[in-house]
């Protein structure tokens, strides 16, 4: 048993330096992280030809970087935004082209921060 905790703490610094600290999910609510690194993928869905789709929100960075981008159907990039240090900054990704399923894709760099992403609401 005194092995459990000197163990476990060794397991959270791996963690950490590894891939970071992660609380919460992006999409719903503001996402506090600490060191992180990778990315984040999240579908949205598109019923019909010109309506918009997209992610809006905003993203306070201490140090590190956040990179946000829309992609379309086809995997082509439709939008991007960066989240360098400072802010908060506002962040909207956002298209108006062929239906189908687009994918956004949060690139983590040693991000320190909190964002908030949410789906566009249905657009015109």
């Amino acid at each position: 048993m005194r092995y459990l905790i000197p163990i476990l703490l060794l397991l959270a610094a791996a963690w950490y330096f590894t891939t970071g600290f992660r609380v919460g999910v992006v999409t719903f609510t503001p996402t506090t992280m600490i060191n992180a690194n990778g990315k984040a993928t999240y579908n949205l869905r598109s019923f019909e030809e010109r309506k918009q789709v997209g992610l809006i929100g905003t993203c306070t960075v201490k140090s590190g970087l956040a990179t946000v981008r829309l992609l379309r159907p086809d995997g082509t990039q439709a939008d991007g935004k960066e989240c360098p240090p400072g802010g908060p900054w506002s962040i909207t990704v956002q298209d108006k082209g062929i239906s189908g399923n687009y994918r956004a894709v949060i690139e983590y760099r040693n991000f320190n921060g909190k964002i908030e992403l949410n789906e566009l609401p249905p657009g015109k």
